[in-house]
């Protein structure tokens, strides 16, 4: 009798084992689904570059002209029905030419205000 009691609490373990796993693989398909529909791909042809032009910022100090950093002056075109607001702390990323991976940008240039362009 003793016997059949311990090969019962066996089998019963061992669907309460089967079910938890069922669970966690159903809730790691759900996070999963969840994750990939919040991602956006990339739209590279939403805002194009129409002009820009970099120019050195100098400071006069001790009587001499001093590199302080650069400035970069742009223009930038909407091409969505959409207006857009690109934030003051947005992060600026650089495509790299050797496989085209983003790089971030933001140590060397930054927002010194929102940007906002109206829907084309």
């Amino acid at each position: 009798m003793t016997n059949t009691n311990n090969t019962l609490r066996q089998r019963s373990w061992g669907k309460w084992y089967l079910m938890g796993m069922l669970g966690l693989v159903t809730l790691a398909v759900i996070i999963a689904m969840v994750i990939k529909s919040r991602t956006a791909g990339w739209d590279t042809k939403s805002v194009s570059v129409i002009w820009s032009e970099a120019q050195e910022s100098l400071k006069l100090q001790n009587d001499e002209f001093q590199h302080e950093g650069f400035v970069l002056d742009y223009a930038l075109q909407n091409n969505t029905d959409h207006d857009i607001t690109i934030p003051e702390g947005v992060t600026i990323m650089q495509q790299l030419t050797n496989g085209g991976v983003l790089v971030d940008y933001s140590f060397v240039a930054k927002l010194r205000a929102a940007t906002f362009l109206p829907a084309s």
